[in-house]
């Protein structure tokens, strides 16, 4: 049981004030998830003028305004400056450290989290760092082989989604109203995939030659996730995995996995190859969560093929970058991927690339959007992606293990 006392002042006006200030006041140091011992969670020692173990300064306050907790009393913070500041005048939270915490607690890797992010380690350590101080608490439990979650870290991982969510749902309400009749559409387009889309471009201009068609690059799934999330795309045409929290539909086209080889190498003269005519070459990867369907696919195909192959992580390096094209082409080994994703009918000198004819080495392209799409153009564009590739039926559920 809590009970208010305010002796220092007889009147209404300071009970009253007393009483709103304490749930405020609980509300924060259980949001905050403060782990030191505070007044208000373990009480204050019965020896008057004591200072409390706790990361804020307190100071000496009247010994009339008390409260009750279990047996135990303690001040009411209603005089310190920094509970006033904190209650009436929080300082924001730093999004950017929020998806930090997010992206480091579902990899339990800095490393990891860091390119999933797009930065470098220093200053992803400084955001969590920053978001513990801020917190009071500690996130992660640090050793050599990465990081694990705290308990704290754990109960405060799913209000840290919440969190990241309303603002991602803030964020795509804004551009929705900012962009509130205008004739665009933000397509994401995967590895490879101009071709396809550049067809249903083709097609939809017929009918609507107004409107603006913006193209970005979406070469992971999680940057076309992200972005379906925060409004910067509106759709995307992407491979596995898909989040369920999204609209996929079903598949548009199933394409070969592709060899990339020096156009050096006797393969480079076929107009196919197999998993057991690589066995004998490198197999360079790149790091598995750019595309971790495609990955665990590949491994499985020389599984089946009863080849063990010989393989060279390449971490930064793959068949979509300039790094990965110029260790294919210096003979280090070869890349299996969805081909490279140039806008030219040919690849760049130096390079070759091609199908695999190993049975099941095929992948499929779908179109995710949000669900409930209200833009009268973008369903307009959809209705035209469905013209041209017909559709059964959405699926309801994840793709590729995604959840």
């Amino acid at each position: 049981m809590i009970e208010i006392r305010a002796v220092a002042s007889s009147s209404n006006e300071a009970k009253s004030n007393i009483t709103r200030a304490v749930c405020p006041c609980i509300r924060a140091m259980m949001l905050l998830s403060v782990s030191r011992s505070c007044a208000h969670l373990s009480g204050l020692s019965r020896q008057r003028g004591r200072r409390i173990n706790t990361r804020f300064p307190l100071e000496r306050i009247s010994p009339g305004d008390t409260l009750a907790h279990s047996s135990t009393r303690c001040p009411i913070h209603l005089s310190l400056p920094w509970y006033t500041d904190l209650i009436y005048n929080p300082r924001p939270m730093d999004l950017r450290r929020v998806k930090a915490f997010i992206a480091v607690a579902e990899t339990l890797s800095v490393t990891k989290a860091a390119e999933r992010l797009h930065i470098s380690q220093p200053p992803l350590s400084r955001h969590i760092h920053q978001l513990e101080e801020e917190l009071g608490v500690t996130l992660f439990v640090r050793h050599r082989h990465g990081v694990t979650l705290t308990e704290a870290g754990g109960r405060l991982l799913e209000k840290a989604r919440a969190l990241e969510a309303a603002a991602s749902e803030f964020a795509l309400t804004a551009r929705h109203v900012s962009s509130a009749g205008a004739n665009e559409i933000r397509v994401g387009i995967g590895w490879g995939l101009w071709d396809v889309v550049n067809r249903i471009r083709i097609e939809f201009a017929r009918t609507c030659p107004n409107v603006t068609i913006a193209a970005t690059d979406a070469y992971c799934w999680y940057d076309s996730d992200e972005q379906l999330r925060t409004g910067a795309l509106d759709l995307a045409f992407a491979r596995p995995p898909f989040d369920a929290g999204f609209e996929v539909s079903a598949p548009i086209l199933s394409e070969r996995i592709q060899a990339i080889v020096s156009d050096v190498s006797p393969l480079a003269a076929r107009d196919s190859v197999s998993i057991r005519e690589l066995a004998s070459e490198p197999l360079l990867l790149w790091d598995r969560q750019i595309a971790p369907v495609l990955y665990d696919q590949i491994l499985d195909l020389y599984a089946r093929a009863g080849v063990e192959p010989r393989m060279f992580p390449t971490p930064g390096a793959g068949p979509f970058n300039h790094a990965g094209m110029m260790l294919v082409a210096s003979g280090k080994g070869v890349y299996l991927g969805y081909g490279v994703p140039l806008t030219e009918p040919q690849p760049p000198s130096g390079v070759a690339v091609r199908p695999l004819s190993d049975r099941d080495a095929t992948t499929e392209v779908r179109v995710v959007h949000r669900k409930a799409e209200s833009s009268p153009v973008v369903r307009r564009f959809l209705e035209c992606v469905w013209c041209m590739y017909p559709q059964e039926q959405y699926l309801p559920v994840a793709v590729g293990g995604r959840q």
